[in-house]
This record gives structure tokens, C-alpha cells and sequence, in this order.
């Protein structure tokens, strides 16, 4: 659409395939971009290490966190996907902040032994977000729960399908993508190997398509 020319003058039409609206990051493709969360992420974490040496105490540090730096971090993140290394990166961050000096501590234990209830844990604040989001979206529009169910319904099919594919440990399940081939030198990379005595294994992708062509 973007190279369509509509007219002699050779006008064009500008296309976009992500972009920010209203304050959260849209995108239309399949690529998973949210450029504008990532920045907000990365000022997060950058607020988050300046907090750990301001001279305040711990329940003071955990108030900014919960009220300032969360909700600037997540704004938005209900329509897109954020990055999951800028999300750790921000979780290891808190955890420096907030947690003790031990180089033994548990990241997961700072977050779960908090005295205060609230959630500081990036990763389930955003699920929370979007749970309650798609709540108040199904409250508005009850019209849409068969879509919604469909498509939990199709998730939850292929966790399903990854699942026993991986039990039964076939290459045929591993070629079609239920799981991701490791690092080379293990002893599970055998059952991707491709040799030329099996009659049922062939090449699949690109590549795959060349070297059979």
C-alpha cells in the first residue's frame, strides 16, 4: 500500500505500521514493536537506580516505586508488548533498590515478602493491568466474549499441543515448531539433526525450501 502510486502526480499515501496513540504504543504487524514503551521502561530504570542511593528508608523508596515509577514504567502496556530484557532489567533494578545487599538474595523473594500488599513485580503488574483492562472491555462490549473465548480457546490449544509434543520428544512435532532447538552441543540437538538416511525428515523454511528446490 505504502509504494501505491494513486494519481499522475504520484501521490502516495503514508503508511505506518506501528505508532504511538493516546499515549500507548500500537502496533499492526506482527513484529511486536512498542518503541515508545521501551523508552518508558528505560527512564524507569534509570529513576529506579538513581532512587537506590538517595538517603531514604526502605518504606520510602517502596512508596516512589509503587506511585511514581510503575505507573510512568506501564502506562500504556495494556495494547502492547513490552520487551522482556528492559522489563528485567527494570525488575533487577527495583529489587537493588528495595532489596537487601546479599548477592544470595531471591529476586522473586523481595517482591513476594513486601510488607505492604500491593504488587511491585513488573511482570505481574502488567498482567494485572491487562486482566482488568479486558474486564472493563468485556463489562462494555459484552458482544465481544465469543472472540475472547475463541481466542483463549486457541491459546490454550497450542500450550496444549507444545505440551505433548515434548513429552513424546518426536522431530516431526519439533520441525513443525512446537519447541525451540537448543545450543549446539547438547544432547538434546540430536533431534533436530537432519541426516540423509531418514526418509520422513526434510529441510522446512526458507533454507529448507532452497536446498530441496
Amino acid at each position: 500500500m505504502r509504494h501505491y502510486v494513486w494519481d499522475a502526480e504520484g501521490t502516495r499515501i503514508p503508511v505506518s505500521n506501528h505508532f504511538r496513540d493516546l499515549g500507548c504504543h500500537l502496533c499492526l504487524d506482527n513484529t511486536g514493536a512498542g518503541t515508545t514503551t521501551s523508552d518508558r521502561l528505560r527512564r524507569a530504570t534509570a529513576s529506579v537506580k538513581k532512587l537506590r542511593y538517595l538517603p531514604l528508608p526502605k518504606e520510602d523508596k517502596i512508596k516512589v516505586v509503587q506511585s511514581n515509577i510503575l505507573p510512568a514504567a506501564l502506562c500504556g502496556i495494556e495494547a502492547t508488548s513490552g520487551n522482556k530484557a528492559l522489563v528485567g532489567e527494570l525488575q533487577a533494578a527495583i529489587v537493588d533498590a528495595i532489596g537487601p545487599r546479599s548477592v544470595r538474595r531471591a529476586q522473586m523473594g523481595v517482591f513476594e515478602l513486601q510488607r505492604d500488599g500491593r504488587e511491585m513485580d513488573p511482570e505481574v503488574v502488567q498482567l494485572v493491568r491487562r486482566v482488568a483492562l479486558l474486564r472493563r472491555e468485556l463489562t462494555k462490549f459484552p458482544e465481544i466474549q465469543g472472540n475472547v473465548r475463541l481466542i483463549i480457546k486457541r491459546y490454550a490449544e497450542k500450550v496444549k499441543a507444545k505440551k505433548d509434543c515434548a513429552e513424546r520428544g518426536s522431530a516431526d512435532c519439533a520441525v513443525a515448531g512446537a519447541r525451540t532447538a537448543p545450543c549446539l552441543r547438547q544432547s538434546a540437538v540430536k533431534m533436530w539433526k537432519i541426516t540423509r538416511r531418514s526418509k520422513n525428515s526434510k529441510p522446512v523454511g526458507p533454507l529448507g525450501s532452497s536446498w530441496t528446490s
